[in-house]
This record gives structure tokens, C-alpha cells and sequence, in this order.
């Protein structure tokens, strides 16, 4: 029997995506071990130059063909394998659809299998499943949604990627309202504002809280009481469900830690399963557990990469060779938006 996962769990633990900075550094750890899994792997090997306004994605995402709706897309990836959306779509008094979390929540969980499949298969997945809950109006209302959201994804994926950190790693609270506030404005460019609050309200607020928490922490003239103190007063101002979020935030972060701790020991996987079933239950440690195999490879392919990329780098060949063999390497070795992360963080492999 396929286990159903709630559109509060779904969210953070099988969401392909990608998140504000400042809220993967502080927020979407609920039900996920690794901020790594937040990121969408569009696997565009067949797709022609993808970016934010590629006109051929959003035509793939607007208009998968009539027989593709029909088509049997087959099984799911093994990544999605034994899941399913628990969602529940509505529209109005007049046919039209209703923007809801759990729109976005579908959408998440078939994208978080690009990679693993063409983009064509995952949109007619999509497709498949608005028309399983919406027709007429409100089906081609939730498309078009779709195709915008595709864009979202992409443009996301661009901004996270010119993030700045200080000299210690972290991002300062100048830089972080400046990034909410690009955030703000792609959101802003790609939805009607009942589509922004049903997506992001409750991201607004915690991107919020974040810059905020961090204000204060880097406030120099608070003692270590009034900052305890003003942090859990804000703190108070949450709405309850992200009052509760923070507490499974804290939680999930100490269980990480120690399941972290557990492996370097040398603890093994049913080890770790059980002490991760011991919290969450069997099915979310298997849902982890799957997280974690996906994270190994992730890192053996980033790992694999940095070797060759500093073979490269120690060849003797002139600067721009080596660029033009390393920009190669890249494509050959990832996918567009793949690409878009390495890049980010290729100074570190």
C-alpha cells in the first residue's frame, strides 16, 4: 500500500526545491536531513538552453500534448516510489480554481523527480493529476499555474546562486533583506497576489523572522538576556503552525546531529533507521533514509567532479584553456540548473 504523505510533511520532505537562503539556513530542515534536497534537478540534457525566460520550457510546461495527458507515464521514479501527494484541489462557486498550498505541494512532488525522468514525463504526471481533481476552467487555470511555477523554479535557482556570504560562511542581515526582497519581486513578476499569499504567505513570515532572529543575534549592544529574551518574544508574534514548525525544526536538527555522529562512528543504516523511527515513525525514517542515499550520490558526483576539475586546474594549460575544459567538464557531468549550484559552490570541492 502506497503511504500518503500530508501536504505539512510533503512539503519538506520530498519537495525537489529550492528555498530563500535564509530560510534553508534557518527554516526548511522540517521532515528533511539535508537543505540539498530542496534544490529541483531539471534535467534539460534534451532541452534547449534553459533559463528563466526560455520560451520552449514554458511552452513545454503549458502544453504538453493532448496524447502525453492520455499516455500512461508508467511508474514512478524510485525516488517518488511508494508515495503520493495526500492534496486536495478546490475552485469557486463559478468554475475557477482556488490557489491552495497543497497546488503548490503537487506540483513539488513530481518535480522533485527531474533528473530521474524528462521534463515531458514529469509535467504529464502533473498534468495527469490536476485532471484527476479539476476540469474545465479551473484544469487550465491550475496549467497555466503550472507553467508559471516552472518559471519561479528556474529564476529561483539563478537568484540563489548570486548569494554572498561573509568570510565566516554565513550571509549578514543586509544581504538577506536584499534577497528578500528579489525574492518578493520574482514572486511578484510570476503570481496574482491570492496565488502569492496561498503559496508564500507563511514563507514571507518566516523569511521575516529570520532576518529579524539574525538582527538580533548580530546586535552587539544586547546582553545574551535581552537577546534570549527579544528572540523569544518575536518568537511569540509566530502563528501557531510556525511556532510548532520550529519546534519539529529543532528536533529534526538534533536528530540529524546525532544520526551524523552515529555514522562517523560507525553505526549502521538500521542503526540509524531505528533511532530515526524511534521519532518520526517507520515511514519517514524510510522517507530519510532514501534522503540520505540520495545525498551520497550527490556528493559522490560533486566529489568526482572536484578531483578532475583540479587535475585540470594543476595541468599546466593557459587560463582560458583550462576554463573552456572546466565549463566541459561541468555540462558533460550536469544537468542546466545542476550546473547553476556547482557553480556556486565550486571553490569548496
Amino acid at each position: 500500500m502506497k503511504s500518503r504523505l500530508s501536504s505539512s510533511t510533503s512539503r519538506y520532505l520530498l519537495a525537489g526545491g529550492i528555498a530563500a537562503i535564509c530560510f534553508l539556513l534557518l527554516f526548511r530542515l522540517a521532515n528533511s536531513v539535508s537543505s540539498e534536497h530542496d534544490r529541483v534537478d531539471l534535467d534539460t540534457s534534451d532541452q534547449p538552453d534553459v533559463a528563466v525566460d526560455n520560451p520552449q520550457l514554458k511552452k513545454s510546461a503549458l502544453t504538453v500534448t493532448a496524447s502525453a495527458h492520455r499516455a500512461d507515464p508508467g511508474p514512478l521514479p524510485p525516488s517518488l516510489a511508494g508515495a503520493e501527494p495526500d492534496v486536495t484541489l478546490s475552485t469557486d462557486a463559478a468554475g475557477h480554481l482556488v490557489p491552495a498550498y497543497d497546488l503548490m505541494v503537487l506540483f513539488d512532488f513530481y518535480l522533485a523527480a527531474l533528473g530521474e525522468e524528462p521534463l515531458e514525463t514529469v509535467l504529464a504526471r502533473i498534468h495527469l493529476a490536476l485532471a484527476a481533481q479539476l476540469e474545465g476552467k479551473a484544469l487550465s487555470e491550475a496549467k497555466d499555474l503550472l507553467g508559471r511555477y516552472v518559471d519561479y523554479r528556474l529564476g529561483l535557482a539563478e537568484l540563489e546562486t548570486s548569494a554572498t556570504m561573509t568570510a565566516d560562511g554565513s550571509f549578514d542581515v543586509t544581504t538577506l533583506q536584499a534577497r528578500m526582497q528579489a525574492l518578493q519581486a520574482l514572486r511578484g513578476s510570476l503570481f496574482e497576489p491570492d496565488e502569492l499569499q496561498a503559496f508564500f504567505g507563511l514563507d514571507e513570515v518566516q523569511d521575516q523572522f529570520a532576518v529579524q532572529q539574525l538582527a538580533l543575534a548580530s546586535d552587539t549592544t544586547l546582553s545574551e538576556a535581552e537577546r534570549s529574551q527579544a528572540i523569544t518574544a518575536l518568537e511569540q508574534q509566530l502563528p501557531v503552525e510556525l511556532r510548532e514548525l520550529r519546534a519539529k525544526v529543532n528536533q529534526n536538527a538534533e536528530l540529524y546531529t546525532r544520526a551524523e555522529s552515529m555514522r562517523k562512528a560507525g553505526a549502521s543504516r538500521e542503526a540509524i533507521f531505528q533511532e530515526r523511527a524511534a521519532v518520526h515513525g517507520e515511514a519517514v525514517a524510510a522517507d530519510l533514509a532514501k534522503l540520505d542515499e540520495e545525498r551520497a550520490r550527490w556528493r559522490q558526483r560533486l566529489q568526482a567532479y572536484g578531483a578532475e576539475r583540479r587535475r585540470l586546474l594543476e595541468s599546466g594549460l593557459s587560463q582560458v584553456d583550462q576554463e573552456v575544459a572546466i565549463a566541459r567538464l561541468r555540462s558533460e557531468r550536469f544537468s542546466e540548473l545542476e550546473q547553476l549550484e556547482v557553480r556556486a559552490f565550486e571553490s569548496e570541492l
